[in-house]
């Protein structure tokens, strides 16, 4: 009977780790994915601020531009 407690009690605490392993998982992928959202939602404002039409008109320029030098 002590030997069957015994692992029983093994297996509790290996499904224990497993479970709090996958719950530190989902929670970090939460954490970074938040992160992202408040780091896309911060630099926004920002971007629309910034970017105005003539900046715009001169980032697409520039690009056209690398792209004629560029071989076929």
């Amino acid at each position: 009977m002590r030997a069957v407690t015994k692992s029983d009690e093994e297996k509790i605490a290996v499904a224990a780790k497993s479970e709090i392993a996958a719950a530190e998982r989902a929670a970090r992928l939460e954490l970074k994915a938040l992160a992202a959202k408040l780091a896309v939602d911060g630099a926004a404002p920002l971007l629309a601020k910034q970017l105005t039409p003539q900046v715009q008109e001169s980032l697409v320029s520039a690009f056209v531009k690398s792209l004629e030098t560029r071989p076929n």
